[in-house]
């Protein structure tokens, strides 16, 4: 059975770069470990800019189907983002769109359901400007980025979806330390040595 780790949280908050270290660390001590990639970063929509409520339900199927591919033959899967990550987006950028509002609801009703595949969800709070990441998909909007920070946290609680917060200090060697004493029952060293 494979253990599923999911990291959430806003644009711009390190996660692919904490799944990518985390798992090279993780694929080091001979763990069967894979990963998915943030689905965002692959969306036809996105790349030409066309940023809809049909994008985001994309993004939403394509996220479980990316998940469920990568938990194959693997006994600890990272996902960069949760569907939860796509749920809250969607409700963030339209508000008022009573289309959005209509996939929000079948999103909400489905990860009511599917999240319990996630054995442990993670949230990051640090938040990067996204001027220093060199891509054409993330924001630019800080105002966004400090939104969204909230409301994922928010959708997760409406959700009553258990999460850890990551330490803004150090957020790898928390959970690579996490994944060693809970998940594959390795001691950790001590400290002092």
């Amino acid at each position: 059975m494979t253990t599923k780790i999911a990291i959430t949280g806003t644009h711009g908050s390190g996660k692919s770069t904490l799944i990518s270290e985390v798992y090279s660390r993780v694929k080091k001590k001979n763990i069967r470990v894979n990963m998915t990639v943030e689905v965002a970063r692959k969306s036809i929509f996105l790349a030409s800019k066309e940023i809809t409520p049909t994008m985001q339900l994309d993004l939403f199927g394509k996220q479980i189907s990316e998940e469920m591919e990568a938990s194959r033959n693997c006994d600890l899967l990272l996902c960069d983002r949760s569907i939860v990550d796509i749920l809250m987006y969607t409700r963030l950028f339209f508000p008022d769109d009573d289309q959005a509002k209509s996939y929000c609801k079948a999103m909400e009703d489905f990860a009511k359901q599917y999240c319990s595949t996630y054995n442990y969800m993670f949230k990051l709070s640090t938040i990067y400007s996204t001027n220093l990441v060199k891509d054409d998909i993330r924001p630019k909007d800080r105002e966004l980025q400090v939104a969204a920070n909230e409301a994922i946290e928010n959708e997760l609680k409406a959700l009553g979806i258990d999460f850890i917060e990551l330490p803004t200090e150090n957020p790898a060697n928390f959970l690579v330390e996490f994944i060693q004493s809970e998940i594959i029952k390795e001691p950790t060293e001590a400290k002092n040595e």
